[in-house]
């Protein structure tokens, strides 16, 4: 949905323009205005628990509205390295040639679905709807981390996904979807004018 909405909003921000993506709308002098705060609240999340982006390696599972919105959030926080992972390869491909084309100092990488090395980043995320409810798949192997990987699970609910916890299980640091839920909060007011 959150790709649908754009033909629908008259004036799109920066952040819903750069993703193609809209999770936040407002009505402002009779016009439908959207935004998109999944990347920065990601990123803001990050942050409000001490996690360092510049200059760090994240790889992602999932690229659709909130993972590419968190991608383009990631290499204007100045990341080192950023990998991609999809099922889709030609979703894969464009998005990479898309971020590539931004000309940031981040380097784009990607890999296979199936075949993947995550071994070497400093964070690893999962923006895939697996893990929602009752899923008990688990998007990648946390034993394919390295031993001070956080592990990033963007679902919310439930708050400890099958990643989450084994992610505890394997003595990985994690780090929950809520905080993004949190950051993003903030954001809205200010986008709403709430204070």
């Amino acid at each position: 949905h959150k790709t649908n909405i754009l033909k629908y909003c008259d004036h799109l921000e920066k952040e819903a323009i750069d993703t193609q993506s809209v999770n936040w709308i407002k009505i402002d002098n009779k016009q439908l205005i959207g935004t998109n705060f999944d990347g920065v609240g990601f990123v803001h999340g990050l942050k409000n628990k001490n996690l360092i982006v510049e200059g760090k390696d994240f790889a992602i599972f999932g690229i659709g509205g909130a993972g590419a919105s968190i991608c383009h959030s990631l290499l204007r926080s100045n990341a080192r390295r950023l990998k991609l992972i999809n099922r889709d390869p030609t979703k894969l491909n464009l998005l990479a040639k898309k971020l590539k084309d931004l000309k940031s100092n981040t380097e784009i990488l990607i890999d296979d679905f199936r075949d993947y090395d995550i071994s070497d980043y400093d964070y690893v995320i999962n923006a895939t709807s697996l893990g929602l409810k009752d899923n008990k798949d688990l998007i990648f192997d946390v034993k394919k981390t390295k031993y001070d990987c956080t592990v990033i699970d963007i679902v919310m609910d439930p708050e400890e996904t099958i990643l989450i916890k084994e992610a505890k299980k394997n003595k990985r640091n994690y780090h929950l979807g809520k905080n993004m839920l949190l950051s993003q909060v903030k954001l809205a007011g200010n986008f709403f004018n709430l204070w």
